[in-house]
């Protein structure tokens, strides 16, 4: 969202203020800035633990440097600890350039001087704008450690190739099954780890055309060593959002046993079969 779409936003703003006249001018500020905002007051730590046990959560607080029992730093480390992690502006009569500094490294955005407060509509914007940048970017990174967890712990070989066939990531599973240390297969591509690859479209079909998305097959595969095994291997493209191949997943199965088995099974069926036609 870019900052100045965020005057349209219904946000919630929490002021920290002791001054009456100051937080009136701020309080006055925000409802012409943020029309659609909501915005409440609270003016030392009392009521901002009062404010905080009713359960709200806002989403950027603006306090001022000094004030009643505690200060602006003491009134973020109140809010941190309550696992509220909205951007923090510091909006102050005077603050000096070294507790300024200070404040920023323990956390908080950015500081506004009371006499240019034109400025606080900007600096509101760009801090909510990093926050969710910041929210998203934590986002993806917990969901790539997610992805990365699940790929480690399968059981199934897995293995992510890029479009000309070398080799991206690769689990433990894919490791034992074709004998390659990770640090082999960075130089195997493909077609020598998946004896039958298919040739994969390098454009997306689209949406609307029945095209396959994966592919399933089976054949005699060998591992590095040379060892053959009957294999099942399920190659699942990936395309981008330009329709171009991105990635192409490759899960690998040795399907070995179970074929034996298979094998075992109608094979017993069949002498049964026979000694009953005998015995009749």
């Amino acid at each position: 969202m870019a900052s100045s779409e965020w005057q349209g936003a219904a946000i919630d703003v929490l002021v920290i203020e002791d001054n009456p006249d100051d937080a009136f001018l701020l309080l006055h500020l925000l409802g012409k800035s943020f029309p659609l905002s909501k915005r409440f007051h609270v003016s030392g730590k009392n009521e901002l633990e009062s404010y905080l046990a009713e359960g709200n959560r806002p989403d950027i607080i603006l306090s001022d440097w000094s004030l009643p029992q505690f200060n602006g730093l003491a009134a973020l480390e109140i809010l941190r600890s309550r696992g509220i992690d909205a951007p923090f502006l510091i909006v102050s009569g005077k603050i000096g350039e070294e507790a300024a500094i200070s404040a920023i490294r323990q956390g908080v955005f950015d500081y506004v001087l009371k006499d240019n407060l034109a400025r606080l509509p900007t600096a509101i914007g760009h801090a909510l704008d990093q926050y969710e940048n910041e929210k998203k970017t934590r986002l993806n990174n917990a969901t790539l450690a997610l992805q990365a967890t699940a790929l480690r712990a399968a059981p199934d070989a897995i293995a992510i190739f890029t479009p000309d066939g070398r080799i991206e990531q690769a689990n433990p599973a894919f490791e034992e099954l074709t004998g390659y240390a990770s640090g082999e297969l960075q130089n195997v591509d493909i077609r020598t780890l998946c004896i039958q690859a298919p040739a994969i479209p390098q454009e997306s079909a689209g949406d609307d055309l029945e095209a396959p998305r994966e592919w399933l097959v089976c054949g005699l595969a060998k591992t590095k060593n040379g060892r053959p095994y009957l294999e099942e291997e399920k190659f699942c493209p990936v395309y981008g959002p330009n329709g171009i191949l991105a990635h192409i997943v490759v899960i690998k199965k040795d399907i070995s046993a179970a074929e034996q088995r298979k094998l075992e099974l109608e094979q017993d069926l069949w002498l049964s079969t026979a000694i009953a036609q005998v015995k009749n």
